[in-house]
């Protein structure tokens, strides 16, 4: 099992969402869809998640845009 940051990010900021345990990135997905239905349902225009693998630590620059970790993003969800 692997865990998988959750990044949502909107036009004011990124921020951490939410840390997924899962098999793969197929069943992070599954699970997001399942488990956050209402909050994909509110995204406005813009809006994203992104599926980052935690095995690097995410870091924020000072405007809370995320800084991409070096094994860059491996899942997105969007409107």
């Amino acid at each position: 099992m692997e865990s998988y940051y959750v990044v949502n990010s909107t036009k004011e900021k990124d921020e951490l969402f939410t840390v997924i345990d899962a098999e793969s990135l197929e069943e992070v997905q599954a699970i997001f869809r399942i488990r956050y239905k209402e909050e994909v349902e509110k995204m406005g225009s813009g809006d994203s998640f992104y599926f980052f693998s935690a095995k690097e630590e995410l870091k924020f620059d000072e405007s809370n845009r995320l800084i991409f970790p070096d094994g860059g993003m491996i899942g997105m969800h969007s409107i």
